[in-house]
């Protein structure tokens, strides 16, 4: 079977399930959110998270406490199963590295993404 992947806490996760899919929360390690729980978008100034510390202390918070800081300061609850970081942003390689880093010395057992199915 096949799952789908949505932004977490966003309304397409619901319409996979009405449609009978199975629906998987995404989270964003090297993107800043809106306290709406939208992501800010690229054309505002700090939208992405290039200091890899950064991106790695917001992956950890996403998998260890499910919560992000939002732009404007105040915290938001994300119920994520993925934690995405976009190969497209400057820097990449580096933010990924970092990110696996600070998960794994937070105690974050890593799996393929068909782990987070379960």
């Amino acid at each position: 079977a096949v799952a789908l992947v949505g932004l977490a806490g966003s309304h397409c996760l619901e319409v996979y399930r009405t449609h009978g899919f199975e629906a998987v929360g995404e989270a964003f390690a090297d993107r800043a959110y809106e306290a709406d729980g939208t992501l800010r978008s690229r054309t505002m100034p700090g939208a992405l998270l290039a200091d890899p510390a950064a991106a790695g202390a917001q992956a950890v918070r996403i998998a260890v406490a499910g919560w992000v800081t939002a732009f404007g300061g105040s915290e938001i609850a994300l119920a994520a199963r993925t934690i995405c970081i976009h190969g497209d942003s400057p820097g990449a390689a580096v933010v990924a590295e970092a990110v696996r880093a600070a998960l794994l010395a937070a105690g974050v057992r890593l799996a393929p993404a068909a782990a987070a199915r379960a």
